[in-house]
């Protein structure tokens, strides 16, 4: 059953921009050494600001985690509140959009395993196509470590929906149910929390909320962002930082911060120059879970060649970063052309062959 899709204004420029952020950090922590162990003349505040700067990858996978809430868990919500949800379309859509790319990315893996010598076992690269990563293996790929919420918060959402959609009893979607259970338990629980929290975004943003309680979250939102950055870890040194309150108690509160943001600005179009920001962002977005998912293996290419890790800030190694960036997009959007771009072909495919049976 094919249904009519809704574009959602700046969802996809903001999806980009996450992936963005994302890849700036391990970028940046890549190809510069620890504050610490940089020259002299590098450990300056020039220096603490450029790092600072490129320290938001924690805030962007907590937006990735609310606009999977929202575009998963809030659309097939509405979609069984409508009569509309089909569980097999579900697994089949949920399954070839992220298992696809992500097979790919495993792939490339193995293969700069097998060249650096390194070792992930074929174990490990299989639970992490399972979701299992952090649970029973270990991260393989760098970021794979966020996929395992994605992946088990698809099958809770898509057991609940199912078994609130049946009256019928179902063995099958009780134990499944119940090993999601059992996964969010052995990973960090309250990250779950933004996954929900993205659910309530969707519904959010078919309530209007007045513009003073907007901008009130928009200062709030970016001041409570630039404080997850003073009271987390840290590889600058020699700067500020205070317990006032737990990371943990910052981020959640920075969730409900940007998941009411994210519900007003769905429903605002853009004019002008805008449209074609906003139609750029979308453009981008069709490949920013390949750029998610390929870029720390990118930089693995690019040290096993010869890119060495600097330990000197200045005009140069800043340029040389920003190229790395860019390679780091462009080996993105290759893969995405050998994968991401095929997962809706995928996808109708299999529905056919079902459909045909």
């Amino acid at each position: 059953m094919i249904t009519e899709k809704r574009h959602y204004y700046w969802l996809d420029l903001i999806r980009f921009i996450s992936a963005v952020l994302v890849v700036m950090v391990h970028v940046r922590c890549e190809f510069f050494m620890t504050y610490s162990k940089l020259n002299v003349d590098s450990q300056n505040y020039f220096t603490q600001v450029f790092y600072f700067l490129n320290s938001f990858g924690s805030q962007a996978v907590l937006i990735f985690f609310i606009l999977s809430g929202f575009l998963v868990g809030g659309l097939n919500i509405e979609k069984a509140l409508q009569c509309k949800f089909y569980i097999k379309d579900f697994i089949i859509d949920r399954s070839v959009r992220i298992l696809l790319p992500l097979l790919g990315s495993l792939i490339i893996v193995f293969i700069i395993d097998l060249i650096s010598n390194e070792y992930h076992s074929i174990g490990e690269l299989f639970g992490n196509l399972l979701g299992l990563q952090g649970v029973i293996v270990n991260d393989a790929g760098g970021v794979f470590w966020t996929l395992s919420y994605e992946i088990w918060f698809y099958v809770l959402i898509g057991c609940i929906l199912y078994l609130l959609t049946h009256k019928s009893f179902n063995l099958t979607g009780i134990a499944l149910l119940l090993c999601s259970f059992i996964v969010f338990a052995q990973l960090n629980t309250y990250l779950l929390f933004f996954l929900i929290f993205g659910i309530l975004t969707f519904f959010l943003s078919k309530l209007k909320i007045q513009k003073k309680i907007i901008i009130v979250c928009v200062v709030l939102s970016i001041i409570v962002g630039l404080l997850i950055n003073f009271c987390g870890r840290t590889n600058v040194k020699n700067r500020f930082t205070f317990d006032l309150i737990s990371s943990e108690s910052l981020w959640l509160i920075f969730g409900v911060l940007i998941s009411i943001l994210i519900s007003q600005l769905v429903n605002i179009k853009p004019h002008g120059i805008l449209t074609k920001i906003n139609e750029y962002g979308t453009k981008m977005s069709v490949f920013s879970y390949s750029l998610y998912i390929t870029h720390y293996q990118c930089c693995r290419i690019m040290h096993m060649i010869g890119v060495p890790q600097v330990n000197y800030v200045n005009a140069t190694s800043i340029l040389y970063f920003f190229i790395e960036v860019i390679v780091c997009i462009i080996f993105a959007y290759l893969f995405y052309l050998l994968t991401e771009k095929h997962t809706s072909k995928l996808k109708k495919f299999i529905k056919s062959k079902i459909a045909n049976e």
